[in-house]
């Protein structure tokens, strides 16, 4: 009996033991339980720091941002106003709308003024002008006449000059030819005065028809050779004043045409907006 009374007592204890035992495996767990909670809040929390780190970082780096934004709208606002400030006095400073149109009135009343003065001073100057050059022209004219007349009478005295010495040449050789040849001679000499009328060149027909043994008429050929280069020296000579001559008669139609062009031309104060008739009697409005 006793034994089995130990027996019961141990088994009771044995199931106590057990109870107890269960009751801390259940704290066990209940604690690891815990523990793994306790370490994702730790966890939780050092992710949560490091966030707050990271966005204390960012706004410490949006607040410098802002400042400097801040600064630069402050420097251009600044900017502007100091700009705002300038054109204010600028505007301040420009003419008002009267004062353009005033100025602009008078500036209109400058130029017509001006304008007339300036066609006024340019058609005295232009007349005197024209005047000038047909003086000019005019004496011009008269001298170049006078030299063409001049040269024209030396010419004429050159040419009987050598018309003279062309006869006195012709009847020396006409007389060698009478004393040399005889009747051939005077055959010779009537040949050589038709040959000369025909060609109108005596002395180059003389020329041909005297021999070559005739010693006058080749002393005289030089002396007629150089007549004739400087009877041609003053006919182009005359050719040449004749030619000035007619430039300037042409100079003097173009100014004629330019003063009567000036003389139809129109008034300065002319308008185009109305015909006046020629007496200024009526006006027609276009």
């Amino acid at each position: 009996m006793a034994d089995a009374a130990g027996l019961d007592l141990f088994k009771q204890e044995v199931s106590r033991l057990q109870r107890q035992v269960e009751e801390l495996r259940q704290g066990l767990s209940k604690v690891s339980n815990e523990q793994s909670m306790q370490r994702r809040n730790a966890e939780l929390l050092h992710e949560a720091t490091q966030q707050w780190v990271s966005l204390e970082d960012r706004i410490a780096g949006l607040e410098r941002e802002r400042e400097t934004s801040a600064r630069a709208s402050r420097n251009n606002l600044d900017s502007i106003a100091t700009r705002v400030t300038e054109l204010g006095v600028e505007v301040a400073q420009m003419p008002t709308t009267l004062e353009v149109q005033d100025g602009l009135m008078q500036l209109e009343q400058l130029v017509t003024a001006s304008e007339a003065r300036t066609r006024e001073t340019f058609r005295e100057s232009l007349d005197q002008r024209l005047e000038t050059l047909q003086v000019d022209t005019s004496l011009k004219l008269s001298e170049c006449i006078e030299g063409c007349s001049k040269e024209i009478q030396g010419c004429i005295l050159d040419l009987g000059y050598c018309r003279e010495h062309s006869d006195s040449c012709r009847r020396d050789i006409s007389g060698l030819l009478r004393q040399i040849w005889g009747d051939e001679g005077l055959a010779c000499d009537s040949a050589a005065k038709e040959g000369a009328s025909a060609t109108q060149s005596p002395m180059a027909a003389e020329a041909r028809s005297v021999p070559p043994m005739v010693p006058t008429g080749d002393e005289q050929l030089p002396q007629l050779r150089r007549g004739e280069a400087s009877l041609a020296s003053r006919l182009a000579l005359a050719e040449h004043e004749v030619a000035a001559l007619s430039e300037h008669m042409a100079l003097k139609a173009d100014l004629e045409d330019v003063v009567h062009r000036l003389a139809t031309k129109a008034e300065a104060g002319h308008v185009h907006d109305r015909l006046v008739s020629a007496d200024g009697s009526a006006s027609f409005v276009l």
